[in-house]
Parts: C-alpha cells; structure tokens; sequence
C-alpha cells in the first residue's frame, strides 16, 4: 500500500486540479491553502506552491503574475478543466472494433460500419454493470470508513460483479487473487485488464481497469470526494508520479484474469 503521506498527497493534488478555474485571473496559492484547509488537508502555502508548479509540468496550467491578484488557472485553451473524460467523449468505432468486438452483436458491428463517414459509439453501453453504476458518481457518505474502504483496489477487482465483494477492500486479500488468478501480460488489449502502479520494490501505489485504447476506468484515491471516472492512462500515471521522486519513477504494470 501507498504511504498515508503519499495517499494524501495524491487527494490533495487531485483536488487542486478540480478547484483551478478555466478563466480570469485565477486562484492563488494562499486562496487554495485555505481553502485546502477547510476541506481537511492541513498543508502549507510553500507545500501548495510546490504542488502547482509540479502539476504545471504535466498539465495545461498557467501562472498569472502580470496582474493582481496574482494567481494560476487552466490555459485558455486548455482541452478540460480536469483530466478526466466524460462519456461524451465517445470513442470512434475504428478505434475499438478490435477490442470491443467480443461484447457486441455482431448485427450491431456490421450496421455502424455502414455509416457513411465511420461512427461513433457512446463508451457507456458496453461497460460492464459495475461501472454503468458508478461512472462519474462519489462513494456514499453513510460514514468516512466505508467510503474510504471503496477506494482503487476494491474498485479494479470488482468490475466484473454485479454485487462488490468487499474482501478486496483488504490489500492482502487483493494481492493473494492477484498473484493465484491473474495473470501478468505485456500490454493491455482487453476490456477488464488491470493497470497497476507500483514503486520500484513492486508496492502497490493504485489500480485501474483498462478500457480501450488510452482510456482507463479509475477511482483517484480514497476520500469520498472523488468520484469514479474515464481517464487517459498518461494523465493518470502523472498525477501518480508526483509525490515519488524524478530518478524512482512509478512502474506500470498489467495484468488479466488467467481465465480470460
């Protein structure tokens, strides 16, 4: 498992993202400090600074210090204001045929290669029950506890349930699975195959489900503000790369259920 310290970090840095505007002027670090603060990360301004201009490396954000007050923001031009795709962000049919073929009439296939100029598939109908239920919604608040529990490793092992199995809320249980019923693979090419992000002594940092070509389903930490959602694997493994230093980057492994 992730140090606390880590896991916090990558909250923290995840709420930064959400809390940047897309115009104006922008936030500054003091404004987000506090604002930190009432949400329940006790951080300083410094530590603040530090994360912003770590998260500028990796995404479209600007620093305004031509006029007060100073403060940063999404570039203008910026494709989101969070690196997280909606599912209006269908993927063109060319692109997934291949790996999504198998879970799809072929009736189905063979009339949306007929449209003239290729289509378009919303992403939605083809996810397993699981995830339709969840994409893009919070863990319940009934307590911290139990949101907490239903963080990115229960989430990966339970795509294919229709009823979560809670076993996997423990890691030890996770890995034992991991290790007796996964498989390690090469690359991902199937709807279902983990990404695992690990550090260089092989612990487990966070896990996703990988979906089709760069997009994985994700569950970005352990507090119940964050929701399941449709990343880009490379926005994901940055966000991840953050707290860990340059020269010890994160490994990215991959693996698939043996009886697939």
């Amino acid at each position: 498992m992730p140090k606390k310290s880590h896991h916090q970090a990558i909250g923290r840095l995840l709420e930064i993202l959400k809390r940047l505007p897309t115009r104006g002027a922008g936030i500054s670090a003091r404004e987000l400090t506090d604002w930190l603060s009432d949400e329940g990360f006790e951080v300083s301004k410094r530590t603040v600074e530090r994360d912003l201009s770590a998260l500028a490396v990796h995404f479209q954000l600007v620093y305004n210090d031509k006029s007060v007050p100073y403060g940063w923001r999404w570039m203008s031009d910026a494709v989101a204001e969070f690196p997280a795709l909606t599912v209006a962000d269908a993927m063109s049919l060319h692109l997934v045929e291949d790996l999504l073929a198998p879970l799809l009439p072929a009736a189905l296939l063979d009339s949306l290669r007929r449209v003239e100029g290729g289509a378009v598939l919303d992403l939605l109908h083809v996810l397993p029950r699981f995830m339709r239920q969840r994409l893009y919604t919070y863990p319940p608040t009934v307590d911290a506890t139990t949101a907490a529990r239903q963080d990115c490793f229960w989430t990966a092992f339970n795509i294919f349930n229709d009823e979560p199995d809670d076993r996997y809320a423990d890691m030890n249980y996770a890995a034992e699975v991991l290790q007796t019923e996964y498989r390690h693979i090469a690359s991902p090419s199937q709807l279902g195959d983990l990404v695992f992000l690990a550090t260089e002594d092989g612990t487990a940092v966070h896990a996703a489900t990988y979906i089709a070509d760069d997009i994985v389903f994700t569950k970005n930490g352990a507090m119940y503000t964050q929701p399941w959602i449709l990343m880009r694997q490379d926005d994901m493994v940055a966000i991840y790369s953050i707290p860990y230093p340059a020269d010890r980057p994160l490994k990215v492994h991959y693996y698939r259920r043996a009886s697939f």
